[in-house]
């Protein structure tokens, strides 16, 4: 079983064994308006993470995110733990007034397009999907 918690520090991403995976870059981690959000066993393992990074901004005030990471380890796959991720995501942006996220997803990533059309988020509140050559 894993749950999905806030990281004390977004930084705590880097100690995801993400084996063949690049973690996220020590200035995004800690840019302001950043969300980080780790999922983990019940022993406390990390078995995944998301980083949403502010994608527009007014002053302090993030109006959207994008997607910079997301990662769940090989033999956790397939087991809701990247959709809770979202969907917690989804729901802490949606609590500092952002309803916008936006994702960028490879052509070939079938299953990661077919994740984010049943995706359930906060009223109000958007993915946007393209598909580009950069992202997950």
């Amino acid at each position: 079983m894993s749950t999905v918690r806030y990281l004390a520090s977004p930084m705590d991403l880097a100690s995801i064994p993400a084996e063949g995976e690049p973690l996220p870059s020590a200035e995004d981690c800690v840019s302001p308006g950043s969300l980080a959000l780790a999922a983990v066993t019940d022993d406390g393992t990390l078995i995944g993470g998301l980083l949403l990074l502010p994608a527009k901004r007014v002053g302090d005030q993030v109006l959207a995110y994008k997607l910079a990471w997301l990662y769940v380890r090989p033999e956790h796959r397939r087991h809701g733990v990247a959709r809770s991720l979202l969907c917690k995501a989804a729901c802490a942006a949606d609590s500092r007034g952002v309803h916008r996220i936006s994702v960028c997803i490879r052509p070939r990533n079938t299953a990661g397009a077919a994740l984010f059309d049943t995706l359930d988020h906060p009223p109000g509140a958007a993915y946007v999907m393209d598909l580009c050559s950069n992202g997950l």
